[in-house]
This record gives C-alpha cells, structure tokens and sequence, in this order.
C-alpha cells in the first residue's frame, strides 16, 4: 500500500475534545488491498452555521500510471464534495501537505481544480467511486500536482470534526489499452432573483472524437430540473434527463451508465445542458451557491475537457 500523504489517520477524539462539544463525523480508515494508495486529509474543524472549502496538496510521486480504481468518502451529514484533483498550484507555492482554508470570498471564484477522478457510481451520500473497464484507466503522470478538495456545510448546532479519505488502485501505464479522462458541459454564468425561476442552456462541442462511459449531473440546493441533449446533423437526442431534482442529488449526483459504445461524441456534435432553478432564498442566486454542470468519463482522451458556456441562454423570470 502507498501512503501517498496522510496527518493523524488513527486519532481518535479523546475526553478533552468531547468536552468542547465537538461532533466527530470523520470518515473512517476503510481496509485495503496491497496495491492500493491512500490519502487522508488532516482533521478540520467546521463551527455552526460555516459552508467552507479546505485543499489539502500533495504530488503523485510514483511513475506515470493509469488510474483503473478509485474510491472517496466524506461525512454523509455535512459534506458536499470531497474529491481528489489536479491542480496547477506549484509545489513552491504549496509544498506538499499543505492544508489551507480556501473558501470563496467576496464574490471570487472557487480555487482553480482539473478534474482527475470522475465517479461512475454514487454509493452514498459523499461515497463516490471511479470504476473503470479492463484496460482503461485515467492517466496521471509523475511528478502530477493534486489537491483534495474538501467542501463541508455545517447545518447542525456543534461545532464537527471531519476528515476525507480517498484511496485507488494504480496500473503500469503498459497496461492501459485506452486512456480516458473526465469531460463537463455546463456554465457558471447564472443569476437568479430571490424568489424566481430561471432556465440556463449551455451548448458545447468535444474537440475531438470520444466515447461517452457515463453521465453525471450536478446542481445544488435549488435546482429544479437538468437535462442533456445531443445535436447531430440537424437531429436531437436526450441523453439524460432528470425531471424533478431530488434533495439527495446535491450530496450524492445521478450518475447514468451508458452501454459499451452507445454514446459517441463528433467534433460536428454540439450537446446542450439545461438547467433550471427556483431561488427560494432571499438573495440573488450564483456560482458557486449553484452550479449546472453534466459531466463524466469519456475516452481516448487524455486530459480532462471541460466546456464552461460563458454566454449560455436564459429563460424565465
């Protein structure tokens, strides 16, 4: 097994945390087989009433590999998403191991992540898992930067103690017949007025050829409905479709396996996300509070694709 970074993975809370109140909801350290990796993030902290962001950053220091197998785990009571990442932040900037709070302020963007691990099955709310064919896998290469990016909403009344676990299986890059990398469509151009309903259709196209293994969708909180469609030489298909947006969505995505080769993707291909949100808050309703995003694994593709439509459609009112 490799430890590729991990702080305290056996602490347990003693009597003095007990005392101040604390709620412990890390994930546990699950049993592994020999040939796995594994990496815990340190123990945060999240106070009453708190949604924030932690990175936790690391370097893959092995050999460039394929990624055939990988599984993650986060509080399935507050957490929204603790998945593994790419990043471009250099390690001089952040060494690894370096854990910081990185919560969106005042209107700023969420820290800039490349998608490395996409999930082909939701397990359960915050246990998510990549499980690819024989023979393809997601390539990370050596020296490769990540970050675990940990998002946690602290709806309770204690203060909680969280910490995110993720570990996968690693193959020699000879093994791998087909490389395969994760795609999204979807845009984070949105602004919805307290108390209206707005629809967003955001319309991309792959820059090359690809097979689709699978698709995703991902909204938050207020989102209402998503669905995905493909044009092709003037015809329409849907893809997915999700009519009513079920709470359960935000925490743990609708994920739609596809058939060996039923789903391709043409550079002549252009496929539309539409979303559509009721903002039932009393403020104006945007990224990242909400998000619209279809997403998956597709291959050949070696680096992750990602369309964001910064002039998507809008309807409503």
């Amino acid at each position: 097994m490799w430890l590729l970074l991990a702080c305290s993975p056996e602490a347990s809370v003693d009597s003095a945390v007990e005392d101040t109140g604390l709620l412990d909801q890390r994930a546990e350290l699950p049993e592994l087989p020999d040939d796995a990796f594994l990496i815990v993030t340190p123990d945060y902290t999240i106070e009453p009433g708190d949604e924030v962001f932690y990175c936790f950053y690391g370097t893959w220091t092995e050999a460039t590999a394929g990624i055939s197998y990988f599984e993650w785990y986060q509080s399935g009571d507050y957490g929204h998403h603790g998945m593994w990442f790419g990043t471009s932040e250099s390690a001089s900037d952040y060494p690894d191991g370096t854990w910081e709070d990185c919560t969106p302020v005042d209107g700023e963007p969420m820290r800039q992540v490349i998608p490395l691990i996409q999930g082909t099955a939701a397990l359960g709310p915050q246990h998510g898992v990549m499980d690819l064919p024989e023979g393809i896998a997601v390539r990370v290469e050596e020296g490769q930067r990540w970050v675990m990016h940990s998002h946690y909403v602290n709806s309770g009344t204690r203060p909680v103690l969280v910490r995110d676990v993720g570990w996968g299986i690693a193959v020699d890059e000879s093994e791998v017949e087909t490389w395969a990398a994760g795609w999204s469509v979807g845009t984070a151009q949105m602004s919805v007025p307290p108390g209206a309903t707005h629809t967003y259709a955001a319309t991309c196209g792959f820059p090359s050829p690809v097979t689709l293994l699978n698709i995703a969708a991902h909204m938050h909180d207020n989102g209402v409905a998503i669905s995905l469609d493909r044009e092709r030489e003037g015809s329409t298909e849907r893809l997915l479709e999700i009519e009513e947006w079920l709470d359960e969505y935000t925490d743990a995505p609708p994920i739609k396996p596809l058939e060996e080769g039923s789903v391709t993707a043409l550079e002549s291909d252009q496929f539309t996300t539409t979303c559509t949100f009721f903002n039932e808050t009393d403020e104006t309703l945007e990224f990242p509070s909400e998000m619209c995003e279809t997403m998956g694994l597709a291959y050949p593709l070696e680096e992750p694709w990602r369309c964001d439509d910064s002039s998507p459609a809008v309807s409503g009112g």
